[in-house]
Order: structure tokens, then sequence, then C-alpha cells
């Protein structure tokens, strides 16, 4: 209890550095918004603000390299985006699909280096991919709009890369993929359990019946984001509280009228915010990112009013974080006894063979 009060209660300081890494997304965010409001459809900014998720792929290194990153991981979240609206049309194949793409993604950032943030952003885009209805006019808006997402997202990369010192000490990792397999075989074991949860998290949300299925699926992602159970258990509670209490200021920031306008200074501001906020304390950022999740959906979206999107917001975080808590103890537990059970059977054959 103590270990969590003390990380509830701690707050890190943002390296000089990552000023640019938080004023960037920021900014990325107000042009996404400001383009569709200017042009009368918000809700094209808002999928274009999807694509600025290739920018936390972000890393000091060479700037040939740090492209040839971000071109990657661009064009594997368009290619994610597409296969999850095509679930659309045959919603029984929406746990497949993500559980197939969180498979493929886990394993690949893991064997090469990219763990932080890994998969989390692919899943959050096949998670609202898969809720989005769409046919084949619509599927070449919202494509073309996460194109722009992604474009602006590399260049605000690249000028965060000139306004950093540059990392001439960064080393290459030429080794092929089998080198990195048998580097860390451990690897095809978690992206194995990572994506069987995911996959039984897509079936349950559809379930229920939530609106936003994403927020639940997205959420049980970010708790198996961290490496052991304490920091699982950790994290399970500071995603519940800063919830909670996100959701009293949401309700009270929505219950005063506001212009289209003044919503989207809004959601930038606490955009913003929480690109800070995420560097110095969790439970804060997810109290930051909870009343500007719920701004953004219901501006974007005719179909959810406030208080669906706060009910939704809310059992989407609770059942994800549990079922990723639960889900985590089980395979580790199973493990335990699994290897207990081997290294008993390890030693009777060594007796037998000494007799």
């Amino acid at each position: 209890m103590r270990y969590i009060k003390e990380e509830l209660l701690t707050f890190r300081r943002p390296e000089k550095d990552d000023w640019a890494q938080i004023i960037a997304p920021m900014a990325g965010m107000a042009f996404c918004l400001l383009f569709g409001y200017f042009i009368g459809k918000v809700s094209l900014g808002g999928l274009m603000t999807l694509g600025l998720f290739v920018f936390f792929y972000y890393e000091q290194m060479p700037l040939r390299l740090l492209l040839k990153r971000l071109v990657l991981v661009g064009l594997l979240l368009l290619f994610v985006m597409f296969v999850s609206l095509l679930c659309w049309h045959f919603q029984w194949t929406a746990p497949m699909v993500i559980g197939s793409l969180a498979f493929l993604c886990r394993l690949f950032f893991r064997l090469y280096g990219m763990q932080k943030p890994g998969a989390l952003f692919v899943i959050l885009l096949s998670a609202v991919g898969v809720g989005i209805e769409s046919n084949f006019q619509s599927m070449v808006g919202i494509m073309g709009a996460m194109s722009l997402g992604v474009t602006l997202g590399i260049i605000l990369a690249v000028v965060v890369h000139f306004t950093e010192r540059n990392s001439s000490d960064y080393q290459i990792d030429k080794s092929n993929l089998k080198e990195r397999i048998n580097r860390d075989p451990g690897a095809l074991m978690d992206a194995l359990f990572y994506a069987g949860t995911l996959f039984f998290a897509v079936y349950l949300s559809m379930g229920i019946g939530l609106d936003k299925p994403s927020w639940m699926i997205f959420s049980c992602a970010g708790i198996l984001q961290v490496k052991n159970i304490r920091a699982m258990m950790n994290r399970n509670i500071q995603r519940i509280s800063g919830t909670v209490l996100g959701l009293i200021v949401a309700s009270m920031i929505t219950a005063f009228p506001m212009s289209q306008l003044m919503q989207i200074f809004i959601v930038v501001a606490l955009y913003g915010t929480l690109q800070y906020c995420m560097r110095v304390n969790y439970a804060l950022g997810i109290f930051v990112s909870t009343p500007m999740a719920i701004l953004l959906t219901t501006m974007i979206s005719n179909k959810l009013t406030v208080t669906s999107a706060i009910s939704n917001r809310l059992i989407g975080i609770v059942f994800g974080c549990i079922l990723g808590v639960t889900a985590a103890w089980i395979m580790v537990t199973t493990l335990k006894f699994y290897n207990r059970k081997w290294d008993l059977d390890l030693e009777k054959s060594e007796e037998n063979e000494n007799q």
C-alpha cells in the first residue's frame, strides 16, 4: 500500500530536451482541429489527429534512420486503419483482426527495441477503426485524412530532431530477425499472451455493447504495457483513480454551453498539458486525458452524447484495467507452476539417468 501511495504522489521533472516533444504534438493537434473547423468538417480534423501518433515513435537518432523509422511506422498505421475499417462490414472478424495485429506488432516492436510506445497506438487505431461505420467513399476520405496526419507527424518529428542535441553515439543493431528471436525467445510468448488478452477484450466490449469499445481495448493494452505484475497493479489504480476524477471534471466542463471553437481550444490546451503530465505522473496524465477525450469524442461524433461518453469511458477503463491485470496474473501464475513442474520432471529424469 505504501508503494502505491508513493507512486500516486511521486512527481518527476521532465528533462530539458523534452519540451520540444511536448509542444510539437500540441501544435499538431491545434492545426488538425482548426483545419477541420475552418473547412466545416471537424470530424475530418479529428481523424487527422490519429495520424499524429507516428510522432510518438520519435527517438534521438541520425536523421536518415529517423525518417526510415517514421515512414515505416506511418505506413503501418495507415495499413492498420485500412484493415480495421474493413471490419465494419464483417463485425465478427474484429477480435481476430485486432488479436493478429496485436501479436505481430507486439513482437515486431519488442524485437526491434521500440517498446515505448510499442504496439499501443496500433491497438488504439485498430480499436477506433473497427467502430467506424464506413463505405468505399468514406474510407477514401478517412484514409486521406489519416495520411495528412501522418505526414504532419513526421514533419513535426523532423523539426524536433533539429531542435535537440544530435545523438552521435547512437548504436545501430544490424541483427536479422532470427538472431533477435534467439536473443529474446520470451518475445513470442509475450506477444501471444498480449494478443490473446486483447482478443478477449474485443469480444467483451462487443458483448457489453459499448458505444466506444476502443476505450476498453486501449485501457487493457495500456495496463499490459508495463513489464511486471506490481507495476501493472500500480498502473491499474492510477488509471482508474485518474479516470474517476477526470470524469467529474469533464461533467462540470460540459455542463456549460460553449462554441465549437472554444471546445477546440480547450482540447488543445488539455492535450498539451497531457504531454507534460504523462512525464510527471501517470495518474495525473490520465486525469487530464479524460475530459480531453470526452470533449473531443462528443465534438466529432454526432451519435454520442456527453452522458453516454462518460458512462462508456468509466465502464471501458474499469473493465479494461481489471481484465489486463487479471490476465497478466493468470499468465504469471501459470508459468510459475509450469516451470516448477518442468524442474521436477528434469530432476526425476536426471535421477533416472544416474541410476
